[in-house]
């Protein structure tokens, strides 16, 4: 099992292993925002501020959106990532 916490809306949920973002976020009533869920608008812009390491890697797709700096500095696109295992936190961007 794994653990994410939205920190924006002070959830913290159990979920299986290789669960979506998206998925996740619609379930608690996230307030993390979804425009296209294609990873082209940006709009679940998010900040890991815990457990980069556990979660899917880096697509091209987010890359190209969000730019390679702000990738480095821990903003992911949630319709693109799944938690692998782990606790992961994270807030809106």
């Amino acid at each position: 099992m794994a653990e994410i916490v939205f920190e924006s809306d002070n959830i913290s949920k159990q979920v299986p292993d290789d669960s979506k973002i998206a998925a996740i976020a619609d379930e608690a009533q996230a307030t993390l925002p979804f425009g296209c869920r294609e990873a082209s608008c940006g709009a679940c812009r998010l900040l890991v501020l815990e457990g980069m390491e556990n979660l899917s890697d880096v697509i091209e797709d987010e890359v190209d959106v969000l730019g390679q700096d702000k990738i480095n500095e821990g903003y992911r696109l949630g319709c693109q990532i799944s938690i692998k295992s782990g606790k992961v936190v994270i807030r809106n961007g």
